[in-house]
Parts: structure tokens; sequence; C-alpha cells
């Protein structure tokens, strides 16, 4: 059966058990206590990896049994998450239990978690003195740590310490309600060799001055730069967010940009950014502004475009050509206005590399459609429609018949989309359907009105497929037998939440003898009442 290891049998995957090393991590991450010390009996190397020789989070819980859990552990983790945790209150408080944790884990520790946690300035610059091997620091909706006249001078004795282990942090991010100036100041000064940086808040304004120190300090290793937060609009050249003096990013290749509500002069600021940044591959830009010619220094380097703009210029990318382009995703944002000529004029580029589409929230989805039958995407293998709007009928049709190359296909919460718009046209079998699509391995149509006339004349014929998502749709049990009977040698997991009705126990049983590899997420009625995500593999 798919995913259940038997005890007994647990001897049989020891020798592939290496190969999924990464699998295992992710897998054991998600135990605790008891359950997590059990498999260290299975083999050397699931020992090692629970052992902290090898990477797994501990995770703590505000919960009885994981407080209990983290109080008497006694082997070393490098990875620790807190979750809702008073800390002070709660362990180091007890000033045993802190010389323990600080001289017997922190000096191994290379990753910290916290969200939701309350914990003084002071003694969470104290752990950081310990932490000599830390290169990852992750501080989310935790303000107690980031007080807002948190200096350098609030570390006191342990100042040095604190400095060398910021030093080597290579991975920082910071998200909470508001992030005061001084704080973030404070704590990302003296980083040398970030890697990845990530700032977010939901009120106030970004810490623009500090961020910019920061890449001052970090400009020949960051790779990685994701903010998510309003500018403030008087924030200026010389120290806005974007500073004019700033010098080449060398090796930054991601950049992310979410709600900055940018001003022309951001705007400038930001296009003489891209500027500098040698090495950008992947741009996302949601919520922001851009010119005419923000993107025009970088459109040959980039390999993913993602934009989502509450307004358009619809002159923005005329002219603009990306040959390296592999993935392109493009949304209008919720208070959208004006035109939808600066997609058209993105979508009729000819993308000899692209493999990615989504396209998200269009208003008129019907026209950027039908632009797509005039172009050629020699490669690409996905499409993904999101919350679109009038793209049933001639519009999805156009898909069967141009795209129907497509190895993967998601046209999610999309309601006007019926069993009418996937199947055949009544009398004849020859109109587009989604049966055209011979060689889809993945098809989410979750969201949709499509029913078991879409599952009997269309995705049953789909010989390829090997994952299928119909949640929320109006597909039933007998829908979902169809596919389980037809497709049982291909079809590898199969989604069929929030259907009309719950599924009962006895159908999910015969699906479990009809096709024991098929992992099937259901709901499940018993004894009146619905059950949440219950898998093939859970009935054993």
């Amino acid at each position: 059966m798919n995913g259940y290891i038997p005890s007994g049998d647990s001897q049989l995957f020891v020798p592939h058990v290496r190969e999924h090393v990464h699998l295992i991590h992710q897998i054991l991450s998600n135990l605790h206590g008891d359950e997590l010390l059990k498999q260290r009996s299975i083999c050397k190397v699931w020992n090692n990896i629970i052992a902290g020789i090898n990477r797994v989070t501990f995770k703590v819980r505000n919960n009885e049994q994981s407080i209990q859990l983290f109080k008497t552990l006694s082997t070393p983790y490098k990875s620790f998450q807190f979750e809702g945790l008073d800390l002070e209150a709660q362990f180091f408080s007890d000033p045993d239990f802190f010389r323990k944790f600080s001289l017997d884990f922190c000096l191994r520790i290379d990753s910290l978690s916290f969200s939701e946690c309350e914990l003084p300035t002071g003694r969470f610059f104290e752990l950081l003195a310990f932490c000599r091997k830390l290169r990852k620091l992750v501080i989310r909706a935790s303000p107690t740590i980031l007080e807002p006249d948190m200096g350098i001078l609030h570390w006191g004795f342990c100042f040095k310490h604190v400095q060398r282990c910021l030093a080597k942090l290579t991975f920082l991010s910071v998200r909470d309600r508001k992030i005061p100036e001084k704080a973030l100041y404070g704590l990302a000064y003296d980083t040398k060799v970030l890697t990845t940086l990530q700032i977010g808040i939901i009120e106030g304004f970004l810490p623009v001055y500090s961020i910019g120190k920061i890449l001052h300090n970090n400009a020949n290793t960051l790779r990685c730069l994701a903010l998510r937060g309003k500018v403030h609009p008087c924030s200026s050249a010389s120290t806005g967010l974007f500073p004019v003096d700033l010098p080449t990013m060398k090796n930054l290749q991601t950049l992310i940009l979410i709600g900055q509500n940018f001003a022309n002069m951001h705007v400038e600021m930001m296009g003489n950014f891209l500027n500098k940044c040698p090495l950008l591959s992947t741009l996302n830009v949601n919520g922001s502004t851009i010119g005419k010619t923000t993107l025009s220094s970088i459109t040959d380097k980039l390999t993913k475009l993602s934009l989502q703009f509450n307004k358009y210029d619809k002159n923005a990318f005329k002219g603009d050509n990306f040959p390296n382009l592999r993935s392109l995703k493009l949304a209008q944002g919720p208070c959208f206005e004006g035109s939808t000529n600066a997609f058209e004029v993105l979508l009729l580029n000819t993308y000899s590399k692209l493999r990615t589409l989504e396209l998200k929230t269009l208003i008129d989805g019907g026209n950027l459609l039908k632009r797509l039958m005039k172009v050629n995407y020699p490669q690409l293998t996905t499409l993904a429609l999101t919350e679109c709007i009038n793209i049933a009928g001639p519009p999805i049709r156009h898909i069967f018949t141009n795209l129907n190359y497509l190895t993967s296909l998601s046209i999610t919460n999309c309601p006007e989309i019926d069993d009418g718009s996937l199947c055949p046209t009544y009398g004849s079998s020859q109109s587009p359907s989604l049966a055209d699509m011979k060689d889809l391995q993945f098809l989410n149509l979750s969201g949709t009105q499509a029913g078991n006339q879409t599952v009997s004349q269309c995705i049953v014929t789909l010989s390829k497929l090997e994952n299928v998502n119909l949640n929320s749709t109006k597909v039933t049990q007998v829908g979902a037998l169809m596919i389980i009977k037809s497709l049982k040698q291909t079809v590898r997991k199969i989604y069929v939440m929030d259907l009309p009705n719950p599924t009962k126990l006895e159908d999910f049983k015969r699906w479990a003898n009809l096709a024991p590899e098929v992992d099937v997420q259901c709901t499940i009625e018993s004894a009146g009442m619905s059950h949440g995500i219950v898998t093939i593999t859970d009935v054993g």
C-alpha cells in the first residue's frame, strides 16, 4: 500500500533510504516525542538524522506534550522552531534550564525560528551569543523580540559574541505587523554574508533605511531579496528602499516586491536598482507599479516573471522581449482599473523557452486567451487559469485545439466552467474538448462546475494522467470510481474533497480494493459525521 510501512517490513526500505534522505527529513520533522524516538530503531541513517547529525527541525509548540518533551530533551538538534510560546515564562526563567540549553544545545544550532512567541530582547541576544554556528534566523509575529529601542548597547557584556554570530548569518527573515527601524538596524547591522533576506510588514512602512544598509553590507553575497509592505511616500533617493549609492548586487538572482505602492520617484529608483543586478533571473512584483522602461535592462536575463498590479499602462511592456523566459505569471489586482493591453503585449511575444504560463483573476480572460491562439510557445507544458472570468465557451476550447500538447492543465475557482465547456458539443463528437489533451499528466479542475459527464467523456480517456484534483466540483463518488477503474494503472493521486456528498466508508474501501496503489484524498462519512482528509493508506 502506498506510503504505509508495516513495522515488520521496515528493513526492506533500508537499501534505498539514502536516496530519499530529503523526504525522510520532511516526514520526521512532523513527528514528536515517543513517535519520533521510535523511528531511531529503523536503521542507522534514520538514527543519525533523528540524533541531529543530519538536519531535522525540532518543533516546540504550545501544548503540554511538546513542552514537556523539550524540557527533558537530551539529544542536541541543529534546528529549533518555537511556535506560540512565552519562552521566558515557560522555559528560560529557570536558570538551570537556560544554562543547559545555551551550553549543550546552542553551540550546535544552525537554525532558529520564532513564530508568535514572547521573548525579551535581552534574553534573545543572550541566546545568540551562544549560537556560534547559527546560519538561519526567522522571526515572525514576535514583537517582544525586536523592541523599538533595541540597539547594540542592549547586547551588554555579550556584544562581541552576538556580533560574531550575526556576521555569519546567511538567511534572515523578519515578518511582523510593524518592524521598527532601530530594531532591524540593531539586528542586521553586522550581517556580512547574507544570501537570503526576507522583510515583511502588515501596517506602517518598511524600515527602508535599515534595508538599504543591509543591502550595502551584503551586496556581494545576497542572492534572494523579498520585501512585503508599503514604502513611505516621502522617502528620498538617498534614504529610500533602493538608495542611489548602492553598489552592484553581484549575485542577486531573485527579487520579490509585494505591496510597495511605489510613487513615480520610487519606480525610477527601482529601475536604477535593476540595472545593478547583472544575474537577476527571477522577478515577482505584486501590487507595486513599474514604468515603461523599468524592465528594459533585464529582459534578456529573466527566466521567471510574475506580475500583479491594480493599474497598468497599456504601453508598459511595448518593445520588451524576454527571450529566456521559462515561467510567466500574470494577474490583475483586486482593485483593477485600466486596460489589459499590457498583458496582451506580453502574451504576443514569441517565447521559445516558455514552459509555464499562469493567468489569475482576469476580468476579461476570454480576450486574453484568444491572444494565445496567435502565438507559438513550442516548449509550453503547464497552463494554469485561476479565478478568471469570461473564459467559458470558445476561449477554453481554443486551449483544447491549440495547446493540446500540454502535460499540466489547471482551471481552478472558475465557476462558469462546467461540463458544457469541457465536453464535446452535443451532437458533435469532433468538437474540441478536454479529451483532446492526450498528453496530460496533471489535471486540476477544483472549484469549477465539472461533473460526472466530464469524467466519463473526457478524464477517463486521458491514459497518461497521474494526478487529478476534483475538489469542490459536482463530481460524485460514481465519477471518482470511474477514474479509479479506468486509470488505476497510471493515476497515483486523486483529490475528491468537498463533493456534493461525503464519501461513505464502504465506497472508500471499495476504491482501496480496486487500486491499493492510488492515493485518494476525500471526506469520509461515518455515523452521520464527516471526517477530514482521509487516504486509501489510512484504511490499512
